[in-house]
């Protein structure tokens, strides 16, 4: 079943507020800042939801989070994202990661 693997509207507010910034600490990565910009029609049913998100965090600890977004159950795809070095010992990173997640409008 499709639906199953989109947000609804009550899972995407949930992802945004809760779970994406749960998902940075529990990898020891900081949020900075978070923008959510306006919802994109896709199709006839689709609807994405940009998020802007600047962090910063150890390379490891960052990779592991994109992994899970990568892997998780619901659709997210990450659009574009940059990386700048804060320090070297140990290899800190400032991110700009660029993603949408996607809803089935009802």
């Amino acid at each position: 079943e499709l639906q199953g693997q989109f947000f609804s509207e009550n899972d995407i507010k949930e992802f945004s507020i809760n779970i994406l910034s749960n998902m940075a600490s529990n990898y020891q990565n900081k949020i900075i800042t978070m923008r959510y910009k306006d919802a994109l029609p896709i199709g006839n049913s689709i609807v994405s939801y940009p998020i802007e998100v600047v962090m910063e965090g150890q390379f490891l600890n960052v990779m592991k989070m994109f992994s899970e977004l990568e892997t998780f159950s619901k659709e997210i795809k990450i659009e574009q994202f940059t990386f700048k070095r804060k320090s070297v010992s140990p290899l800190v990173l400032s991110v700009n990661l660029n993603l949408n997640a996607y809803v089935i409008a009802p």
